[in-house]
Formats: C-alpha cells, structure tokens, sequence
C-alpha cells in the first residue's frame, strides 16, 4: 500500500500525489515511496554490513543494494552510490532510471549505479522488531561508516578481475533529503572515503523547535492563503488557551474533530498537516490538494489580505471536514483506522495507538526515523512562531509535544533508552559534524530550493548566522529559484523550468570535472 516528504503526504519528498500517507510532516525528510514492478531489470544483492562500525565483533547484518552497469565504461570507471535513506529501498527503485540525476551523473562520467538501503530500512536490519534495546547501534554515526565501508570493502558484481574499491577508482555520493545532509555529515566525519559528493535539499543543521519549517511555505504560498492562515492559527492558539470548554469543543466540532481530547493534537491536525502538502508539490504537479485547500478558503477573495477571520475559518473548516479529514486516517492501513472520517491517527497521546505498538521496520509512522529524532537526536520538530519572523502554524502544537512522543515510542527495555532522554542536544551534533557552519570542503555541491521547508535548515539558511554560506568553486552551493524539495532529483522538474534545468546542468558538469581531475 505505500504511497508517496519530513514527509508525509500525499506526496512526500519526489512522488506524484498518490493515496495512502506514510509519514507525518515532522519528519524530514522527504521522498517518493511507491510499489515496484517484481520484475524489476535492476539486479539485489546483499552485503554484510557491520551492525557496530566501533565493535565489529558484534558481527554483521545484510545490507541490500541494487546496481545499474547500463553506463558503466569498465574496469577503472567510477562509482555512483546513493541511498534513498529513510525508506525500504525496494521502493525507491526509480533511482537508478534515466530520469534522475543519479543515472544523468553515471551517464556523463560513463559510472556504475549503486543503491544501498539505509540501515534499519527494509531488510537491512539486524533484528525485526525495533526496541530502545535493539535500535542502540542505529546511529548517524553508523550510519555514516555504513557508507565508507560499502566504498572501501564492497565487491561489485559487475566488476571481474578488477578492484572498483573507493581507494582505486573515484566514488561519487549523491544524497536527498536526509540523504542530502549525509553528503556533507560524510564529508565533515569521515572524509577523503568518496572523491566527490552532492547533497540536495540536506537539513545540515539539526534543529529542536522547528518552526523554520514554515518560513519557506508562507514565503511561497499565495499571499492571501498565508495571511488567513496565519490569522486562524493566532485564533486557534487564542481559543485553544484560553476559550471555555464549549467554545473549545465548537470549535473541534467545526473541522469534525470533536473525537480529539488534547488540544495539541487538534491544533497539529487541522494546521500541520495540511500545511505540510506543500513540500511534495513538483513543477509539473497538478492541482495540488495544498492549492486546492488555498481556493478554499480564498473562494471569489483576491484581497492580498484575505477574506474576514470568521469566513476563512469557515471555508477552511468546511473543506478540512469534507474534503481532507474522511480519508485521511483510514489511507494509513491500520485496521484501527479504517472508519471514514475518524481521528484515531491524529492522536498522538494514546500509548496503545498502533504508531507506538508496532515494532516492526514497516512502521507505517516511519519507526526508525523517530529513533533518530529522538536518540541522535535530530529532532527537527516542525512548530509555529510567534515571535518574529512570525510563522503561520500555531503554537500550542510545540515541540514539547512531539518530544513527550519519544517515550511512547521507545519505553525503557532492560535499561536501555534514547539518547534525549539522557540529555543529548541539537547542539552535541551540530558540533559533532559542524552543521551549517562547516565549510572546510572541497569537492561537494549543494542544491537547496528557495521555498524548500528543509531550506531554513541547511546552508542556504537566512537564519544561519553570517547568512546563506558563499559559492565557491570547489564546493558550489546552488540556491534553484521557485524550487521546493530535492527538485534537482527529477529529469520532469527540469524539462518543466529553466532555473532547475540549469542548476542540473551545473552539478553534472561539476562532478564530470571533478571526475576527470581524479585520473589526470
């Protein structure tokens, strides 16, 4: 049942808008997930991968990879690895087609195609059901080596009588996303493995209280649709504090929601979601449910500020109850969930919610990327803001109530817990891998969209300090124009805008020079 991200969705990250949802928008990430043809032409492997980079004789798991040769040019051509990071790789197939920019890099430096799943994604998990026990050794640390180790030790079947090891030939690195931060953190904690990397839309700078989240949709969205937004968040905040019971319970009732007892959970159910349709819309898209929900609310209104406070939340409490809310828990495929129009997948402080009580990898709230907003900790918990810049998602819905959400995803096993839990901050990763302030490197290109949620957190940041980090030659970063989430990722995005086919050209052109310097 997948469909097409942090992420969830109706189309997540890269993905055409498909039925079932598969991941909440505080998430990050960010892609495409979809069914796969069994008859695949891209032949599975598997790689016994270390399950502790630090203790190597805790032994070993099956880390799958799938390969393309189409482009390879023979022994001593490069290397093409990429992950689609934190989702079964099985589904993300269509990385290693001709439409990416993955098989355009192969084919311009005549490269072999390497998709590795991420640890703890799929099968390429060293136990099935994932406690705060058996997911200690999923860290951004081995995760990275993950990485390193395939380069340096893998051997490719495609490859006879020749070594294609990272130390032989030049390995590129090209990441999206979650995946696009990892270009850099490689880069920054284990460097001089890949010769060259990309890193698109990568949220370098791990953030507590996300509310940087929301600066790139206002910023995008039509100027109108913000403004009442905005206004009927402030009202919802206003209400949800301090307003009588009744006037609380009439205003769940307006958006159907009456079934949700905390008023965070309502607040994140009829703002946070829907706002967060807006990273997975492409250029080619077509009327997008996040425009759909705009028309809504707006109706015949074309006044910059938006029609009165109580006829927006009208409108937008009508199309919420009518239109987003009857199918939205019930596409999740939870049998719990599958009465039209019930809440049940919005409450988020139901201990025996299946979202807390299915251990497995297929967690259909992404279980093992909690575990890394809670235990890394990654956080990136996607809020609204008050102060200035003001931004348009209430404020009741914070951070702390996604963080009170760790403990019911990972209880204490036989003594073992999350890392936040023991006190781990935003700040010990950030001076861990540098975050947004490393720029000691070369050989790396950045692509990051100008009205990308995941924007406020990487290196093209107005909130990073000293501002967006400086173009260089040897580390190009590209800011595309007009452009949302991992734009560069898709051959349709660029035939549909010059400022992305242009970015695209740039990035090709750069690892096929950085390429050829490997061999001079």
């Amino acid at each position: 049942m997948r469909a097409s991200s942090l992420l969830p969705l109706v189309t997540w990250g890269f993905g055409s808008v498909l039925a079932a949802r598969t991941r909440p928008p505080w998430f990050v990430p960010l892609v495409s997930i979809e069914s796969i043809d069994d008859e695949s032409p891209y032949p599975l492997v598997e790689f016994d991968q270390l399950i502790d980079h630090n203790k190597p004789e805790v032994g070993t798991f099956k880390q799958r990879y799938w390969y393309n040769d189409e482009y390879w040019g023979g022994p001593g051509s490069p290397i093409v690895l990429t992950t689609p990071g934190e989702q079964n790789a099985a589904n993300a197939l269509r990385y290693l087609n001709e439409t990416t920019i993955v098989s355009a890099i192969a084919k311009e430096i005549k490269a072999g195609v390497v998709l590795v799943e991420h640890r703890y994604y799929g099968t390429s998990t060293p136990w099935e059901e994932l406690t705060a026990q058996t997911l200690q050794p999923y860290t951004l640390e081995n995760s990275i080596l993950d990485f390193t180790y395939f380069a340096q030790t893998v051997q490719l079947p495609f490859v006879k009588n020749a070594s294609s090891n990272a130390a032989d030939v030049p390995w590129h690195f090209s990441g999206f996303s979650y995946a696009g931060a990892l270009a850099q953190w490689i880069d920054s904690v284990a460097p001089g493995i890949f010769w060259s990397l990309h890193g698109s839309s990568g949220p370098v700078e791990v953030v507590y209280d996300y509310w940087g989240y929301f600066l790139g949709v206002q910023e995008g969205m039509p100027k109108n649709c913000s403004s009442s937004f905005t206004r009927m968040s402030r009202y919802l905040d206003e209400v949800l504090e301090k307003g009588h019971p009744h006037e609380v319970y009439k205003l769940k009732k307006m958006f159907g929601a009456e079934d949700l007892g905390y008023k965070d959970d309502f607040a994140a159910a009829v703002t946070l979601w829907p706002l967060s349709e807006w990273q997975g819309i492409q250029h080619y898209s077509n009327y997008s449910i996040f425009y759909q929900m705009c028309d809504a609310i707006q109706a015949n209104d074309t006044c910059d500020d938006g029609p009165p406070l109580h006829e927006a939340l009208s409108r937008y409490s009508t199309w919420f109850k009518e239109e987003y809310l009857p199918d939205f828990c019930p596409s999740w495929g939870y049998e719990d969930w599958s009465e039209l129009g019930n809440t049940l997948c919005f409450d988020t402080h139901n201990e025996t919610s299946p979202i807390y009580t299915d251990l497995s990898t297929d967690n259909l709230m992404w279980r093992p990327w909690w575990w890394m907003c809670c235990n890394e900790p990654f956080f990136y918990w996607q809020t609204g803001h008050r102060d200035k810049p003001v931004t348009i998602g209430p404020t009741i819905a914070d951070a702390e109530m996604f963080q009170a959400q760790c403990d019911l995803f990972f209880p204490e096993t036989d003594g073992f817990t999350y890392a936040s839990n023991l006190g781990k901050t935003a700040e010990d990763v950030n001076e861990w891998t540098g975050g947004w302030l490393y720029t000691n490197t070369t050989r790396l290109i950045t692509t990051n969209g100008e009205i990308d949620p995941w924007r406020a957190a990487s290196m093209s940041s107005s909130l990073r300090p000293g501002g967006p980090v400086e173009s260089r030659p040897e580390a190009p970063v590209i800011l595309i124009e007009g452009a949302r989430h991992c734009y560069d990722f898709r051959g349709a995005n660029a035939d549909a805008n010059e400022a992305v086919r242009e970015a695209r050209s740039q990035v090709i052109s750069t690892i096929k020079g950085w390429t050829a310097e490997f061999y001079e």
